[in-house]
C-alpha cells in the first residue's frame, strides 16, 4: 500500500522538475503561438533576461526597417591616490534601447532560461490590429497638426514668423512619414493615406525651400577678436541654404561674447557667454528670436591656452544649438 501512494508522489514531482526545463512553445514554433496573420515576433536571446529583451526588440525592429541599438549605459571615472592617476570603465547593469520609431503595442513572453546554454529567451511580439488602431490614431492627429502650422504660416505675416511654422510643419510631418509607415507595415493597404502623407510633406518642403529664399541675413559681431563667432555663424547659415550678404539684407544676427576672467594656483580661467539676437531690419530693429548660452570655466597654464579652449567650446555650442532659433 505505500508502494502505490508512494509511485505517484514520485511521478508527480518528477513531472514538476521535468516541466520546469521545458522550453516554451514560442521558443521552438513562435508562428504557432503567434501566427504572422495576427502578430509581428521576434526572439531574442542574451546572458540575461534585459539583453534578452534588447536582443527580441532589435530583432522586432527590423519588421519596421528601424535602426536600434543597445547601449550598456557606462562612464568614466578618474581618481588619484599616491599622486598617480588611474582610471576605469564601470557599467551600471542598465541596458538601455533606442530606436529612431516608436514600436506600437509591444508586448513580451514570459523569459525563459535555458541552464544546459547558460542563456535568457524572450519573445517579444506585436498584435496588428492593435497596433493598427495606435498607428491609425497617430497618423490622424499628425496630419491635423501639419495642416494647423501650414494654416498658421498662411495667415501670418512676417516671413521669419512663416518660415518659423513652416519648419514645425516639416518636422511634425517627418515624424508622421514614421508613423504612416509603421501603419503600413502593421496594416497593409493603406496607400491612399502614405499617398495623402508624402503630398503634405511635399508641401511643406515646397513652402520652406521658397521662403528661405527670401530671407538675406547679414552679421555683426562684438568681442570677436579671432572672427569665430562671425566665421561660424555665416557657415551655418550657408549651409543650410540661407543668404549672407552685407547689403540689401532683411534680417541681421547681432551676435557678442563676454567673458569673465578668474585664477588660483592651478592655473587661469576662462568663462565664455554667447548672446545671440535675430532682428528684422528696417522695423525699428525687432528682435524676433534669440539665444544665450553661458558655458563653463575652461583652464589652462596661461591665458591664450585658456581662451583657445573656451573659444573651441564657444564653436562647438553654436554648431550643435545655433540652427535652433530657426527651427
Amino acid at each position: 500500500m505505500r508502494k502505490i501512494v508512494l509511485i505517484p508522489h514520485i511521478f508527480i514531482c518528477s513531472l514538476i522538475c521535468l516541466f520546469g526545463s521545458v522550453p516554451p512553445l514560442w521558443l521552438s514554433s513562435k508562428n504557432v503561438m503567434y501566427p504572422e496573420t495576427e502578430f509581428i515576433s521576434a526572439i531574442g536571446t542574451g546572458w540575461s533576461a534585459e539583453d534578452a529583451k534588447a536582443a527580441a526588440l532589435s530583432q522586432l525592429a527590423l519588421y519596421f526597417d528601424a535602426r536600434i541599438s543597445v547601449d550598456n549605459s557606462s562612464g568614466y571615472s578618474l581618481s588619484e591616490s599616491n599622486k598617480k592617476a588611474s582610471s576605469y570603465r564601470y557599467a551600471d547593469g542598465e541596458t538601455g534601447v533606442i530606436s529612431d520609431i516608436d514600436l506600437p503595442a509591444v508586448q513580451f513572453s514570459e523569459p525563459f532560461y535555458n541552464e544546459g546554454r547558460d542563456e535568457w529567451s524572450i519573445c517579444a511580439y506585436i498584435l496588428k490590429e492593435k497596433a493598427a488602431e495606435i498607428c491609425a490614431s497617430r497618423v490622424a492627429d499628425g496630419i491635423k497638426e501639419v495642416n494647423s502650422y501650414l494654416s498658421l504660416s498662411d495667415s501670418s505675416k512676417g516671413v521669419f514668423q512663416k518660415f518659423s511654422l513652416v519648419s514645425k510643419a516639416l518636422k511634425a510631418g517627418e515624424k508622421l512619414k514614421k508613423d504612416v509607415g509603421t501603419l503600413s507595415v502593421v496594416s497593409p493597404g493603406k496607400n491612399e493615406v502614405l499617398e495623402e502623407v508624402y503630398r503634405l510633406i511635399e508641401t511643406c518642403n515646397s513652402k520652406f525651400n521658397s521662403l528661405k529664399q527670401e530671407m538675406v541675413f547679414s552679421v555683426k559681431t562684438k568681442n570677436d577678436s579671432t572672427g569665430v563667432l562671425s566665421g561660424v555663424i555665416r557657415e551655418l547659415l550657408e549651409g543650410n541654404g540661407f543668404i549672407c550678404s552685407d547689403y540689401n539684407s532683411n534680417f541681421l544676427v547681432e551676435a557678442e561674447i563676454k567673458t569673465t576672467e578668474s585664477e588660483n594656483q592651478i592655473g587661469v580661467f576662462v568663462r565664455p557667454s554667447v548672446f545671440i539676437n535675430i532682428i528684422q531690419t528696417g522695423e525699428n530693429g525687432r528682435v524676433l528670436n534669440s539665444y544665450s548660452k553661458q558655458l563653463s570655466k575652461y583652464g589652462h597654464k596661461n591665458w591664450d591656452g585658456a581662451y583657445g579652449k573656451a573659444m573651441a567650446e564657444v564653436e562647438k555650442d553654436l554648431r550643435a544649438n545655433f540652427m535652433s532659433v530657426f527651427y
